[in-house]
């Protein structure tokens, strides 16, 4: 009320003075060095009461903007607390797994006005997990607006290679791992994906090259990976049988000659592991090259190499050297002779050598070590040979009896 009837009396005393001043105008000279400026006192008086306000007006303005100053720190004080809060939340959901939560905080913080390439990165992430797989590629291109550099760019293929394989995409997956892996080869994210894309595409001889990487970061743990591995070599060597199968005008020198290129080019600690020596005479055998399955068999076999599969492709091959067959076998009766496996193979070896006697003998201790049909059935055998059909009948039930019992176990 007071600061009204202040005004109230200065619009008066404006008033008043302008009516005089019409009246009887007064001039006024202003002087300042060589300059002299003259006007009338009622032109002088309007600007001075001009600038006075003008400069009231300022004054006000100003400290409108200064009172509001603290305000407005305090409430975006406030919003970049809440959205730290909103943070910390969001990664304390995601370590403890429940994805849909942290999703929801990350995407709310993505949106915010303090979003920014974590931000938006995190929220594509849990969206990828969480199978939103449309809302992830969105939070993508959010996060390209803020990508500033090649790592933070790969970050993003990484995410989009996921949602790919996810998807069962593999063709576009394939071609953005393949060149991130050239980049970072040893790199966790990357590898797991590559493996997936390779093995849905076949891809064994890329696979092969990957298998010391995939060895040195121990993704797959040691178990999975020795399956692994033994499954690329395996295939790798296969497909030139799976060619076979589908060219059957492929003859027999031109399957040996792919075989023998697939071997020549797995690297020379795997050509020394019996488990493939076996995968590449197995290759050998389905291919019909006995001959060279069984020079490669005797010639590990000969130099030391003990290893039951490789005995057991040895001893279950038909060869026509019976008698060298049964003295390769023989070396390693003294390391195998708890082996009830291995005694059957002496048995049919010393069979195949009509050394009834020596059978009889391997097929009783194949027999003591654990039952098995065709034990009883070599026995069985050799009665009949013998001319003794009441104990071959003996062994023949015997036999089936045994194969019986397995069936029902």
């Amino acid at each position: 009320m007071k600061g009204y009837m202040l005004w109230l009396l200065i619009l008066f005393f404006v008033a008043c003075s302008f009516y005089f001043l019409l009246d009887s105008p007064s001039y006024v000279l202003i002087s300042f060095k060589s300059y002299t400026f003259e006007t009338t006192l009622l032109s002088f008086i309007l600007c001075f009461v001009s600038l006075f306000m003008i400069l009231y007006v300022i004054k006000a303005v100003l400290f409108f903007f200064l009172s509001a100053i603290p305000s407005f720190c305090k409430h975006l004080a406030n919003n970049e607390k809440n959205i730290q809060n909103k943070f910390n939340h969001a990664v304390v959901y995601t370590f403890l797994g429940e994805w849909k939560t942290a999703y929801k905080y990350f995407s709310y913080i993505a949106s915010s006005k303090q979003k920014n390439f974590i931000y938006t990165i995190s929220a594509a992430i849990l969206a990828n997990r969480n199978k939103n797989y449309l809302e992830a590629k969105n939070w993508l291109l959010e996060s390209k607006k803020y990508c500033n550099t090649v790592k933070q760019h790969d970050v993003i293929n990484v995410v989009l290679s996921k949602i790919y394989v996810n998807q069962e995409q593999h063709k576009q997956a394939h071609a953005i791992l393949t060149e991130l892996n050239a980049r970072y080869p040893l790199n966790f994210s990357i590898l797991p994906m590559l493996i997936t894309t390779l093995t849905y595409f076949k891809d064994w001889n890329n696979l092969l090259r990957l298998l010391p990487d995939i060895k040195k970061t121990n993704i797959l743990g040691a178990t999975k990976y020795i399956d692994f591995e033994h499954k690329v070599i395996y295939e790798f060597l296969h497909k030139v049988i799976d060619q076979t199968n589908s060219s059957q005008h492929l003859n027999k020198d031109i399957i040996l000659e792919k075989l023998n290129y697939k071997w020549s080019q797995l690297p020379t600690n795997y050509k020394k592991k019996p488990t493939y020596i076996s995968i590449y005479v197995k290759s050998l055998i389905i291919a019909n090259c006995n001959e060279l399955a069984i020079k490669i068999l005797e010639q590990h076999l000969c130099n030391g190499v003990y290893n039951l599969e490789l005995i057991s492709i040895y001893g279950n091959l038909k060869i026509n050297n019976y008698s060298k067959q049964l003295k390769i076998l023989e070396r390693f009766a003294n390391e195998f002779q708890h082996n009830y496996k291995f005694m059957l193979l002496l048995g049919k070896a010393s069979l195949s050598n009509k050394l009834l006697g020596k059978a009889y003998s391997y097929f009783e201790k194949s027999i003591a070590i654990q039952k098995n049909a065709l034990a009883y059935k070599g026995i069985a055998d050799i009665c009949l040979f013998e001319n003794k059909p009441e104990q071959a009948i003996k062994f023949f039930n015997l036999a089936f009896n045994e194969v019986h019992l397995q069936e029902t176990m």
